[in-house]
C-alpha cells in the first residue's frame, strides 16, 4: 500500500511516505507552529517518493494527545485529502507512538512516555508489547509536573530496570528528578517519528483498523485552554484536570 502519514501534534512534525518497498520520512523539530510548514513538506516527501497524492491508498493520522492548533492543523489536513481522494485512514495515539520507541530499549517492560502539555503539565501513559503494536496499559491523562515522580515511584509490578521514559515532559521541573536512575531507558529528547508512525499504521491497516473519516476526532486529554471574559472577571483559573467542555 502507498501510504502517507503525519503527526503534528508535538514540536516535532512528523511526516513519512512508504509504498511497501522503501520509505521516505520527515521528522522537523521546530517550536513554531505548523501550519504554514505541512502541506510543503508532505509535498516534498511525496515527491522524493516518486508518488502522487492521487495514488495513495491511505492515511495514517496522528491523533495526540498535543498541542491543540498542531493536532488541528495536522487532522484537518488529511481529514481533506481522505473525503479529496476517497481513501481510508487509520490513527495513531501521539504517546503510542513515542511508547513504540520505548518498547525497543532491550529490558522494557513498561514503557511511559511523558510529554510536555505546557501550564506546568505533562500528558502520560503507560504501554507494554511490542514495537509496532503497543498496548495501552495507563490511559493517556494529564498530570502536573511535579507529580510525575511520585507517580511512576508508584509503580510496584515492574521495577526500575524495566521501565523506559522518554519525552519533553521529563525536563520540566519537578519530573527531572527522575534522571539519574537505572532505568531501561530514559529518553527526554523523544518525540513521534515517521518511522514509527509508519510501522504501526501498516499494521493497524493489515488488520482491518480503519476509521471512519467524517468522526476522526483529535485525543484531547485537556480540552480546554481558556477562559472566557465572564470566567476570568469572576476569578475562574484553570488547572490541572480542568473541566472538559
Amino acid at each position: 500500500m502507498k501510504l502517507l502519514a503525519v503527526d503534528s501534534a508535538t514540536a516535532q512534525l512528523a511526516v513519512g511516505v512508504c509504498d511497501g518497498t522503501g520509505e521516505w520520512r520527515r521528522d522537523l523539530l521546530d517550536h513554531t507552529a505548523h501550519a504554514g510548514r505541512l502541506p510543503a513538506v508532505v509535498h516534498e516527501v511525496l515527491t522524493e517518493a516518486g508518488i502522487a497524492a492521487r495514488d495513495l491508498d491511505g492515511l495514517i493520522a496522528g491523533i495526540g494527545p498535543g498541542s491543540f492548533a498542531g493536532l488541528r492543523t495536522g487532522l484537518g489536513f488529511l481529514q481533506a485529502m481522505a473525503w479529496a481522494l476517497r481513501i481510508p485512514i487509520v490513527t495513531v495515539g501521539s504517546l503510542e507512538c513515542m511508547a513504540a520507541t520505548l518498547l525497543g530499549h532491550a529490558g522494557t517492560k513498561l514503557a511511559v512516555p511523558v510529554l510536555d502539555a505546557r501550564m506546568g503539565a505533562v500528558y502520560l501513559g503507560g504501554y507494554r508489547g511490542a514495537e509496532d503494536a503497543p498496548e495501552c496499559v495507563a490511559a493517556p491523562e494529564e498530570l502536573a509536573a511535579d507529580e510525575v515522580s511520585a507517580r511512576i515511584a508508584g509503580i510496584r509490578d515492574v521495577p526500575e530496570r524495566g521501565i523506559a521514559l522518554g519525552g519533553n515532559g521529563l525536563l520540566l521541573d519537578g519530573a527531572d528528578a527522575l534522571r539519574d536512575r537505572a532505568w531501561a531507558g530514559f529518553t527526554p529528547g523523544l518525540f513521534p517519528t515517521a518511522a514509527i508512525l509508519l510501522a504501526i499504521g501498516r499494521r493497524r491497516f493489515a488488520s482491518g483498523a480503519a476509521v471512519d473519516v467524517d468522526a476522526l476526532r483529535p485525543l484531547y486529554v485537556r480540552d480546554r485552554v481558556a477562559l472566557t471574559a465572564a470566567e476570568r472577571a469572576a476569578g475562574a483559573t484553570l488547572g490541572i484536570g480542568a473541566a472538559r467542555t
